[in-house]
């Protein structure tokens, strides 16, 4: 049988590489390390190309981590809290994200990817959380908080009531868009999670846990048999 495809949405470096100074989209090694250990084949998808013309050739679409989300995308004019954005890659993410719901493939969505899928069904983020309780950026392989998993969920069948998580975020969701459901939610109150039939999305970095509990991949191994369906 053939190892579903899964498509990373590219993102574009921050800085300029080396002595050429060019831009360049990446994607990091532990997403594409985690897709492969639970039998998926990780492709990279750039722009350049029509989103209905890239998310057709994969069986599940990837959204990774990355930078903030342009507040003009959800109606707010940009706070200096806010950080780097760039809208054409928002645009970019955005009709991936269409594309993947109108062929009905699944949708993994990990740290800023819970924020471009919210957004891009129509609901809202904290441009600049006031709590400093999910920004833990020197501990990216370190759990640090207890997120409350919400009983009936998918993620509830995988993880059962609670799960320690690392967090790198400084953005979250504020509005939650019409269609998906909160499965998990940090003890102040924050949106860490969400899901529908089609889609699944985490605040934390679970890619990131893998090496020292191998219990993390369980929300790969959900997402690639998804895919296979």
């Amino acid at each position: 049988m053939r190892k579903p495809i899964i498509g990373i949405a590219a993102e574009k470096a921050i800085e300029k590489p080396g002595v050429f100074q060019y831009p360049w989209y990446f994607t990091i090694e532990s997403y594409v390390r985690a897709v492969t250990l639970v039998g998926g084949t990780p492709i990279l998808l750039l722009p350049g190309s029509p989103a209905d013309e890239l998310i057709n050739i994969v069986d599940g679409l990837l959204m990774q981590g990355g930078m903030d989300v342009t507040p003009s995308e959800y109606g707010e004019a940009k706070l200096p809290e806010c950080g780097r954005t760039d809208l054409k890659e928002d645009s970019f993410h955005e009709s991936l994200i269409k594309a993947a719901i109108k062929q009905e493939k699944p949708i993994l969505g990990i740290c800023r990817g819970i924020q471009i899928i919210n957004v891009t069904l129509g609901g809202t983020l904290y441009q600049d959380l006031e709590s400093k309780w999910h920004r833990h950026y020197e501990n990216y392989e370190d759990p640090c908080h207890i997120i409350n998993i919400k009983e009936g969920t998918k993620l509830h069948s995988i993880f059962g009531d609670t799960l320690l998580v690392n967090s790198l975020h400084h953005q979250g969701i504020k509005e939650l868009a019409k269609g998906l459901i909160p499965s998990a939610y940090s003890e102040d109150g924050l949106i860490e999670a969400v899901e529908n039939d089609l889609i699944m999305a985490i605040q934390c970095h679970p890619e990131a846990l893998k090496e020292k509990d191998e219990k993390y991949l369980r929300l790969f191994e959900y997402f690639i048999e998804k895919c296979k369906n």
